[in-house]
């Protein structure tokens, strides 16, 4: 493979200097855009904006021409804010694998055809922020492993799409799902338990929804779920008790879940259990000693929390526990003294 970066002096043979784009040969790319070519073919396989300065300058709807490109692995358009739309003839990147569309404020959805793009794997919309829709046939992405939309890092995220579409849950090679920051999302496909493969799914401040489909259980493959700041969550499903794989669940700052469902008892397999600054949170279940793999319980900022089951005390695995801020708490159960190895944050005293 070479890579090369085009630029004026390339000697296009056609040039606007009115234009954010180039044209050299048949094909056009935008100014400043690296090229990635096979030496034995002479084909472009790799065509990314990642480190030119211009990125930031393309605008208007990317070229027709892109579909030209019958060997293209890698498109990389990450924080080309200005483009506004791509092509129906994307679809013809038989061979695409990887599409970054990262920072792409300017698109509000994705052409129809990215469903023939079967050999995709890799699927960024991260801080596309006017991404209102999905198209329905996203679902067709039968290789697809990793999908991030919304928002990441100190961005504003999507306040703009409310539902995913119900294909989604076709996509049974996918393993990573992130919809951190999708802040008008109104809830989960209720077949999403058919995400067979799926081993993560981040949902940090989905501020809208309010409760999960009872298929999440079905999700046996999740190794992790993070629920953080999902400020409208009120109750988790009975059947999250049923995640046989799940190591991690995170509900920091889940401001109205009251409580957990008895069920979470089963997750045999959990090390991580975090509930830091559930404000309406009042109570833990009995059961939670069945987390025999339980090593950290953070249950700080707790502000409603007035007492712990006694049955905590035989959480064998734990190494770290927190209960700092939980100005109701009045004592700690006699079998926690029992425990080795433990950091135990105590109550400050608060109105």
């Amino acid at each position: 493979m070479s890579s090369e970066s085009i630029t004026e002096e390339d000697e296009p043979s056609s040039y606007d200097k009115e234009s954010s784009w180039v044209l050299i040969g048949q094909r056009e790319f935008g100014k400043g855009a690296n090229v990635e070519v096979d030496e034995l073919t002479g084909e472009v396989v790799g065509l990314s904006f990642k480190f030119s300065r211009v990125a930031e300058h393309l605008s208007g709807p990317f070229p027709v021409s892109l579909g030209s490109l019958s060997c293209l692995q890698v498109l990389d358009l990450r924080k080309c804010a200005d483009i506004s739309s791509l092509p129906e003839s994307i679809g013809s990147l038989s061979q695409l694998q990887r599409l970054d569309l990262r920072r792409c404020e300017g698109l509000t959805t994705l052409p129809s055809s990215i469903g023939n793009l079967k050999e995709l794997r890799y699927l960024d919309l991260c801080d596309c922020i006017n991404i209102t829709h999905l198209p329905d046939t996203i679902g067709e992405l039968t290789n697809l492993n990793q999908l991030f939309i919304g928002g990441s890092g100190i961005s504003t995220g999507n306040k703009v799409l409310r539902y995913l579409p119900d294909s989604l849950c076709k996509l049974t090679n996918l393993y990573e799902l992130d919809l951190s920051k999708c802040k008008e999302l109104q809830a989960l496909p209720e077949k999403i338990g058919n995400l067979s493969s799926l081993t993560e799914l981040q949902m940090r401040e989905c501020k809208c929804v309010t409760k999960l489909p009872d298929s999440i259980g079905n999700l046996s493959s999740l190794h992790e779920l993070s629920l953080s700041k999902c400020v409208a969550l009120k109750k988790l499903p009975d059947s999250i008790g049923e995640l046989s794989s799940l190591d991690e669940l995170n509900l920091v700052k889940c401001k109205s879940l009251e409580g957990l469902p008895t069920s979470i008892g089963n997750l045999k397999g959990l090390v991580y259990l975090t509930l830091r600054g559930c404000k309406s949170l009042e109570k833990i279940p009995d059961r939670i000693d069945n987390l025999h793999s339980l090593k950290k319980l953070d249950l700080s900022e707790c502000k409603k929390l007035t007492t712990l089951p006694d049955s905590i005390g035989r959480l064998v695995s734990l190494r770290s526990f927190s209960v700092a801020k939980c100005p109701h708490l009045q004592s700690m159960p006699s079998s926690t003294f029992w425990l080795k190895s433990i950091t135990v944050g105590w109550p400050e005293n608060e109105d």
